[in-house]
């Protein structure tokens, strides 16, 4: 098999309502989109959604990166087998622009990576297509994903309460608890919010019985952290999610054993170099693996392994306003996964206006989902409506 014609495509997707944490405030989504169509076979589709603040990528950056990476000489030789593929996948490389400098990404594996990722996805489920498997078969045939497969017919999504006004967040603790889901995500560390008057509402709605923890993205330094967890630690919290901003990451040594909360990994979480010092430095608990910022369906597993190995918990995070592709490449994820301790996304129609796709996935009563069993991504692509949002398109070529 060979791959005939790479295309991205910069696509602009707009939220159905403002999005706010504490490291940024979105109302629309610049994605980026890779088709991926085979010489005599099926088309395959992507996503990678760029983000500054977290790996050092934007929109513009993803989309000088493509013409300059050679792509069709990386990706254009011939495979037959998943060996063959994902040693085609593994090795290819993506190059920097001159103007570009990302100084704080460089050397940690990353730069880069939402394009890599929507590549990728867009290569595997043209390839699962082709050979008429799911692409959580992938989990089955990559030999680093050994000691954490487990297949699953249903998996349960968490939701995420944001930034928002009080009576928002009274109204969503009610509507979720008899929505029935059973782990939540509090978003804290935003200015003029008080943290404790927010938990001790949430958890005075939500009752004892939910799992809750927070995501400070980045808010707090080291005494502020071990102030606001030993206080917060009276509401029953799973963890504290990314507590420190990346720049800080050293100031997390040690950090284990005097936080009252166990600390996830999320920003400073975004590629294998990222995961391996984590887990040489104990420096967290748990991590956030989300494919876009990690690198796409490959670096995901080899990183759920690597906490797998190292006795740490992961859960497996999403892409604010990432559309039915990316939401479907994570259900493969999640569906083929063992230990997966909280799980983010198919929020699709909750979230986004346009989820390019022509028959729904998003999440059912409690947070529950279906394994998605076609070919590939096992999607229908609304290509309308990308040809509708598309803001550039460009070929390989």
């Amino acid at each position: 098999m060979r791959i005939q014609k790479l295309t991205a495509y910069h696509v602009c997707i707009p939220l159905k309502k403002e999005i706010r944490h504490a490291s940024y405030a979105r109302r629309y989504n610049d994605t980026i989109l890779v088709r991926c169509k085979l010489e005599d076979g099926p088309t395959g589709w992507g996503e990678g959604l760029p983000r500054h603040y977290v790996t050092g990528e934007t929109i513009e950056s993803a989309w000088q990166q493509w013409p300059i990476s050679s792509l069709k000489e990386q990706l254009g030789q011939e495979w037959s087998n998943w060996a063959t593929l994902f040693d085609l996948l593994r090795k290819f490389e993506l190059k920097t622009p001159e103007v570009i400098q990302p100084p704080a990404h460089s050397d940690r594996d990353c730069f880069g990576n939402s394009l890599r990722c929507a590549i990728e996805i867009a290569i595997l489920d043209a390839a699962c297509q082709n050979w008429n498997v799911p692409l959580s078969e992938v989990t089955t045939q990559f030999e680093p994903a050994a000691s954490i497969r487990q297949k699953r017919d249903e998996v349960h999504y968490g939701v995420a309460i944001t930034s928002m006004s009080r009576w928002k967040q009274v109204l969503n603790s009610i509507l979720y608890k008899l929505f029935g889901f059973q782990h939540v995500k509090v978003k804290v560390g935003t200015e003029r919010i008080n943290d404790t008057e927010l938990l001790r509402r949430i958890r005075f709605w939500m009752g004892p019985d939910i799992d809750l923890r927070i995501d400070a993205n980045e808010a707090w330094n080291r005494e502020t952290l071990l102030l606001k967890a030993a206080h917060l630690s009276q509401f029953n919290l799973s963890s504290v999610e990314q507590p420190l901003p990346h720049t800080a990451i050293a100031d997390l040594a040690g950090l284990t054993k005097e936080c009252p909360l166990p600390i996830m990994l999320d920003e400073s979480l975004c590629s294998l170099s990222d995961a391996r010092q984590a887990v040489r430095e104990q420096l967290c608990q748990l991590f956030n693996i989300r494919l876009s910022k990690c690198g796409g369906f490959l670096n995901c597993l080899e990183i759920a392994a690597i906490a797998n190995e190292a006795g740490l918990e992961y859960q497996l995070g999403c892409m604010v306003g990432e559309t039915g592709i990316l939401s479907a490449a994570g259900r493969h994820f999640a569906c083929s996964v063992a230990n997966i301790k909280h799980l983010e996304g198919s929020y699709d129609r909750f979230l986004v206006k346009e989820n390019l796709l022509h028959k729904d996935i998003t999440f059912g009563w409690g947070g529950k989902a279906p394994a998605l069993t076609g070919p590939g991504l096992g999607i229908d692509i609304d290509t309308a409506a990308i040809d509708q949002l598309k803001q550039q398109e460009q070929d390989w070529t």
